[in-house]
């Protein structure tokens, strides 16, 4: 191997280690970020029932994102303003924007 190739070989190592630091520090960001709804909040935000809601769930419209003691379901604040928008039509046509 030349002394080009190690020195090539070093940096693609640096970078690499640099990349793992940062989607590391994105993914903390990231959970740092995630706000959790129970039940009782997504079916006064969104104006549903508890059947209702489960009923959403069931057809995969929202997904309960962790469980707490005794059962309790929660949501994640975006997964319930979502339900939102898609249940009451509130959709917009360029979500991503």
């Amino acid at each position: 191997m030349t002394n080009f190739e190690k020195e090539l070989l070093e940096k693609l190592e640096e970078c690499l280690s640099t990349s793992r630091e940062i989607r590391e520090m994105l993914r903390e960001k990231k959970a740092e970020a995630i706000i959790y709804r129970d039940a009782a909040y997504a079916i006064e935000r969104v104006g549903i029932s508890k059947s209702t809601l489960l009923r959403e769930q069931n057809k995969g419209n929202i997904a309960v994102a962790k469980e707490g003691r005794g059962g309790k379901k929660y949501y994640t604040d975006a997964a319930v303003e979502r339900l939102r928008n898609l249940y009451w039509g509130l959709a917009t046509e360029n979500p991503g924007l």
